[in-house]
């Protein structure tokens, strides 16, 4: 059982689902939404409280999954 979030394409709003995944014979599996937990809620954040930090970046120039890394 994990969570899973889906958009109602007629609210526009974005559901947060519990769901499995159900095997099939043939092929991949399916994910089954089992039950609507709630509304995923606007999250506003200030970006007054973060500041600009070194970091170590450990795959400088290449690409994980689909974020590139870069650094000066």
């Amino acid at each position: 059982m994990f969570y899973s979030r889906r958009v109602n394409t007629e609210t526009k709003q974005v559901e947060v689902w519990e769901c499995e995944w159900q095997s099939q014979d043939v092929g991949m599996a399916v994910k089954r939404f089992i039950r609507k937990v709630g509304n995923e809620e606007e999250v506003e954040v200030s970006h007054a409280i973060y500041n600009i930090d070194d970091v170590i970046c450990w795959a400088a120039h290449q690409t994980i999954g689909n974020i590139a890394l870069n650094y000066e």
